[in-house]
């Protein structure tokens, strides 16, 4: 709990530049919101492209953990509720770029990499629409690629170690909002912790 106080109260300066509707941190290259929403039910089929594999895993894992539901993996991309798909056309300048569409169909994200395939299911769960206790997503068609290569976060353990638990919190919250450098300080002229 004490790391997501410290990113809320990090983040906060950021916050106050986004408009007051902005759902999706950080704010992508381009977001609309339509009507729609992806009703989530205990039948979720999910398709996923084979070098996007370890991506479905997590993305089944998530939606078994948090929405309770048990999902399966299909053949087909039409059959399936959610996609995950490779598209060498998505945004080619970044390879962590990604396109999420949420309508009341199917959920799909597609991109060039599974760098963009985890980012846009980090997306995917921040549009889980609470207000119905987690049980849809929210209707959208979102386009991102990050302006900045490098973005990182500094732990300071020089004189301090957290453990480990700790630590992996961290991890979890910067994958969240698509961090891809941790530096971790971990020695200083007064010793090295570990």
């Amino acid at each position: 709990m004490r790391i997501r106080n410290f990113f809320v109260l990090g983040f906060s300066f950021f916050l106050s530049s986004f408009p007051i509707h902005a759902q999706v941190l950080p704010c992508p290259s381009e977001q609309v919101f339509t009507a729609d929403s992806f009703r989530i039910d205990k039948k979720i089929q999910i398709y996923c492209s084979t070098d996007f594999k370890q991506e479905g895993d997590f993305l089944k894992e998530w939606l078994h953990k948090d929405c309770g539901v048990n999902a399966r993996f299909c053949k087909s991309p039409e059959k399936a509720d959610v996609v995950l798909k490779r598209n060498e056309a998505v945004l080619p300048a970044s390879k962590e770029s990604y396109v999420l569409n949420v309508n009341a169909q199917q959920v799909a994200i597609e991109s060039n990499s599974a760098a963009g395939a985890f980012y846009g299911i980090q997306t995917l769960k921040q549009l889980l629409n609470s207000g119905d206790g987690g049980k849809s997503f929210r209707g959208a068609h979102i386009e991102d690629a990050p302006r900045f290569s490098w973005r990182g976060f500094m732990l300071d353990e020089a004189r301090n170690f957290k453990g480990t638990k700790v630590v992996k919190g961290l991890l979890d919250e910067m994958a969240a909002l698509k961090m891809n450098v941790f530096h971790w300080h971990l020695t200083n002229d007064q010793g090295w912790r570990m």
